[in-house]
């Protein structure tokens, strides 16, 4: 018998952002080819490379779509991703795709298959719910969350009779447009917020400018990145000058990111704005000292993120500020420099109390702080509880008493709490003392 697989690879690639991320690249076909897609069928073992054919009138959004062909023949069918994106272990993530038949009704049943570095499979997932008609249709299909191991994902689709028994008993063709693969919404709190980061105050208030000299100095500038005010800083040559602010209160093991945005004022020499992020104890001892080196200066503002490591272990505070550096990152600057900062944040997760379930059939994850226990409630059956880091790694998982989950014994942090039930799946991110 004859093995035939018709298969579209998709190189896909990462994007970061603090909103829910696509992962994918040109899953909307919008380059008006197949770039970062392979379209291929293999037949007994020998593969083929196929051309793609894009639709240009009757597409979803924008001006193009993919017209997919699934043939009836014995074997597997598929438009699956290759060199699969990256993911993280314990986080869950949604695939979405718009689609339309146009060879009358059949399933388009969407798969996902993890895999470990070594290009183990260690998880297989599939959605066998999605028939197309001859209208464009939306499918969502979230995912269990990554197991552990899992550093890349293999999502695609397949052509199946509509009643899900087998693949599809003639040839078929459908349109698929704007497909995604979303990664997790996160929010971010600013513990500066309301403390003038953002300099509309008009002055420094609440920073402390400090030079061993009295050539350098720092005032308010009207030449802001948003608003009206933003702060300016000159450092005489050779001289070593600062502008810092200490935080509110911060948890070990809390993840925080420090950004802002500046640029150099007009005639000042080259310099690179270092950033850097001091934890302190309770009585004001150095706990661990952190530096980016790394953001050069232009004549334009431009945004940088100093990522933190995790609070240290008897963290109470930390200070963040601004040292002018040579541009090749040598200290200090040897000529006069003048340097525009502005939009000041530093980020954490979110982190609320318990979630609201949207519907009935939603749990609700509750955290008693005092006891470190958790406790799920949930009108439909709960079938695991995972607890993992903020990185994604899981640290416990439960199937079974889910009214008294002790984690006495995790380390201070912030982790996420996902609950499986056969309703839905809900996080919640708590903070552990």
């Amino acid at each position: 018998m004859r093995k035939l697989t018709f298969i579209l690879f998709m190189l896909a690639a990462f994007s970061v952002a603090n909103a829910q991320t696509n992962v994918l690249t040109n899953g909307d076909f919008e380059n008006g080819n197949v770039t970062n897609w392979r379209y291929l069928k293999v037949v007994n073992g020998v593969v083929t490379n196929l051309t793609a054919t894009m639709e240009t009138t009757d597409v979803h959004g924008g001006g193009y779509a993919a017209n997919v062909s699934f043939p009836a023949e014995a074997g597997f069918n598929d438009c699956v991703f290759d060199l699969l994106p990256s993911i993280s272990e314990g986080t869950v993530y949604t695939y979405k795709a718009w689609a339309k038949s146009l060879s009358g009704a059949f399933m388009l049943r969407i798969h996902a298959t993890f895999y470990n570095d070594g290009g183990g499979a260690v998880g297989d997932n599939v959605d066998a719910t999605w028939i197309l008609s001859d209208s464009y249709s939306l499918h969502t299909f979230v995912l269990p969350a990554a197991p552990l191991g899992a550093t890349k994902v293999n999502i695609g689709f397949r052509g199946f009779k509509t009643d899900g028994s087998g693949f599809v008993a003639s040839t078929v063709n459908c349109l698929i447009d704007d497909v995604q693969l979303l990664a997790p919404q996160i929010n971010y709190d600013d513990l500066l917020s309301g403390t003038n980061a953002d300099f509309e105050a008009g002055n420094l208030s609440n920073w402390v400018f400090w030079a061993d000299d009295a050539v350098s100095w720092a005032t308010a500038s009207t030449d802001a990145h948003t608003g009206t005010n933003a702060a300016e800083l000159n450092c005489a040559g050779n001289s070593k000058t600062k502008v810092f602010q200490r935080s509110p209160a911060v948890t070990p093991g809390q993840n925080l990111t420090f950004k802002a945005w500046a640029k150099l004022k007009a005639g000042s020499a080259a310099c690179m704005l270092r950033m850097y992020a001091t934890f302190y104890n309770a009585s004001n001892g150095v706990v661990s000292d952190n530096a980016d080196a790394s953001w050069v200066l232009t004549n334009a503002f431009t945004e940088h993120s100093f990522v933190l490591p995790a609070a240290p272990a008897g963290a109470a505070y930390v200070t963040i500020g601004f040292h002018t550096f040579k541009a090749d990152g040598t200290w200090f600057n040897d000529a006069d420099v003048s340097v525009i900062i502005d939009d000041v944040q530093l980020l954490k997760p979110a982190v609320t109390t318990a979630l609201k379930p949207v519907n009935s059939t939603k749990a609700i994850i509750q955290f008693n702080q005092k006891s470190s226990t958790l406790n799920v409630v949930s009108k439909c059956a709960v079938s695991s509880v995972g607890v993992f880091t903020l990185a994604g790694q899981q640290v416990k998982e439960l199937r079974s008493n889910f009214n008294y989950i002790n984690i006495s014994d995790l380390k201070s942090g912030i982790y996420v709490v996902k609950a499986v039930t056969a309703g839905a799946i809900v996080t919640e991110k708590i903070i552990k003392n």
